[in-house]
């Protein structure tokens, strides 16, 4: 697909948002890349939709707090709330975003100066390839990859958190969509008392019978909102979610 008929196709879907000139510069210059600011992931999503086509696709965006799955929106979780962080002692790129990597996540919390939940099943973290994206001012964006590795599937479960850095954010708020082949299961009140969303994909769940959905499990503590996501089965999900604590 031209260069053109893509950014005619963002420019259509998001007629409803501002989009600068310099925020479409810096999608068309990272289209290939991770995103580092949120508002920018949508745009960024639907040209890697193009692109690679038939793939689960994931899109977050600003608006609320709320968490969609194809338009469909979620029962309301717990608000999320302004955290304060130690700032990162690193560059700032040419957009005024950071970008750091890590694989110590207890390291990474000394670093930002707050605790965050962990999980007692996150015991072996050889493997774990963490990252943290923020503009130091409104929000930051913690991923883990391969932060547990579930033994019954062989099968890596994330964990993600999204951070309100100030009181413009907060308002603002910060919806997260779910869209392509996502599909919302069920609601419930974990162990701690934290209310969770599960949602699973389905992309292919007609293909094979032994397939395994991705299972996500949502939720905000203390003003942090939590993604747990892995190939694995509704009963774990559920359990690594009631195992975090700080």
């Amino acid at each position: 697909m031209e260069r053109k008929e893509i950014k005619r196709i963002i420019d259509t879907e998001l007629n409803e948002i501002v989009f600068t000139d310099i925020m479409k510069k810096k999608v068309f210059e990272n289209s290939k890349r991770r995103i580092s600011h949120p508002m920018l992931r949508y745009a960024a999503m639907i040209i890697l939709t193009f692109m690679i086509g038939g793939t689960t696709v994931f899109a977050g965006y600003y608006f609320l707090n709320k968490v969609n799955v194809n338009k469909i929106t979620l029962p309301e979780l717990d608000a999320m709330q302004i955290v304060e962080i130690t700032p990162l002692k690193a560059e700032k790129d040419e957009y005024g975003y950071i970008h750091t990597e890590f694989s110590d996540y207890t390291a990474l919390q000394s670093n930002i100066g707050i605790d965050l939940l962990e999980s007692k099943y996150a015991t072996e973290q050889s493997y774990l390839q963490g990252s943290m994206e923020t503009d130091q001012k409104n929000y930051a964006i913690i991923k883990m990859k391969n932060y547990i590795i579930e033994e019954m599937y062989y099968s890596p479960i994330s964990l993600s958190m999204d951070l309100i850095l100030s009181q413009e954010q907060l308002e603002q708020g910060w919806d997260t969509d779910y869209l392509g082949f996502y599909e919302y299961v069920e609601s419930y009140t974990s162990k701690q008392g934290y209310k969770v969303n599960l949602i699973q994909d389905t992309t292919e769940e007609n293909v094979e019978n032994n397939y395994v959905s991705e299972k996500c499990a949502i939720f905000v503590a203390d003003g942090v909102r939590y993604t747990l996501c892995g190939k694995t089965s509704m009963e774990t999900i559920k359990e690594i979610v009631d195992s975090m604590e700080y």
